[in-house]
This record gives structure tokens, sequence and C-alpha cells, in this order.
């Protein structure tokens, strides 16, 4: 059973951190060597993952949205074009924080689904991040893109919507 997100208590909650992820941060890298059994219980490769959430990003849109674009555009505040991007480009770079939250809250997934999504990304949600919770709370009440962007404000992070001028731009 998915654990209770409740919006009310986000002013109560003493989080760690408030800002979304950076996806795409530099990760320091280690500087020793690793044996064969190391290196063969080691996850799947940046690449491998993020050919697996183009793949489950296309499926939702295919079973959420039935391939319509215009329904895609409305119910997560995505353009066309900045979507068919995330999907097509080989490295998953233009697959932001923002991005991956709009289309969660629009296809209306559950906080399971967008948290495989998000693994996918490297990046685990969590409850003791303030974006990650409220995503959370978003998923679990099935709320829509504009609420979602009126409790992010409400909670002092920064809004997601296009029209704030930012996040949607196509970025290469």
């Amino acid at each position: 059973m998915e654990p209770a997100y409740d919006k009310e208590r986000i002013a109560d909650i003493d989080f760690e951190s408030s800002e979304p992820a950076d996806l795409w941060e530099k990760k320091e890298s280690s500087s020793y060597y690793l044996t064969a059994a190391e290196i063969a219980g080691m996850p799947e490769s940046d690449d491998k993952r993020i050919v697996e959430l183009r793949k489950k990003l296309s499926d939702y849109f295919a079973e959420k949205f039935g391939f319509n674009y215009l329904r895609l555009e409305t119910a997560c505040d995505i353009k066309t074009n900045t979507f068919q991007k995330a999907i097509r480009f080989r490295n998953g770079r233009n697959i932001t924080y923002s991005l991956l939250a709009k289309f969660c809250v629009g296809a209306k997934l559950t906080v399971g689904e967008a948290e495989e999504l998000f693994l996918m990304m490297g990046h685990q949600l969590s409850d003791k991040n303030r974006s990650d919770y409220i995503l959370k709370c978003e998923l679990s009440k099935h709320c829509d893109i504009t609420e979602y962007d009126s409790d992010l404000k409400k909670y002092g992070l920064k809004g997601i919507l296009s029209d704030d001028g930012k996040d949607d731009k196509d970025e290469e």
C-alpha cells in the first residue's frame, strides 16, 4: 500500500532540501580499481537506463494520451517538439526534473510509476526533499498540472508552468 502524502503537512515538515534535483549534475568519479565481480553487481549503465526511460515515456504517452500531442500539451504543459526531443535524443540530457514531473502529473501516474521513471534518470524521489514530497502529494491526490504549479508556489518553490517563462524551453 502506498504511503499517504498530505499537502497540509508540508509547512510542518523539516526537509533536508527544497529544490528539484539536477538530474545531470556531475558526479564525482572514484579513483580506485573495481574488480570484475564488483562491476558485475553494478547498476545498469546510464545509456541503457535512458533508453528504457524513453521507451517507458513512449508507452505512457500511448496509454494515457493515445498518441495525441494536443492532449499531452493540455494535460502536461509540455510542447510537442519538447516531448519529441525527450524521447528521441540519444543521451537523454534534455529530460529534466521539470519535464518528467510535469509528465507524471499530467498523465496521472501513480507515485510508484513516477518513482520508477525518476530512478531511470538516476534520481530517487525522497520524502526529505520538498520538491519530491510535493510531487508525491500531487500524484497521490491525482491533481492536475495547474494545481501542481499552484502548490509549488504556495510552498515557496518556482512554478512549473511554461507561461512562467521557464522550464519548458527546448534545450540542446
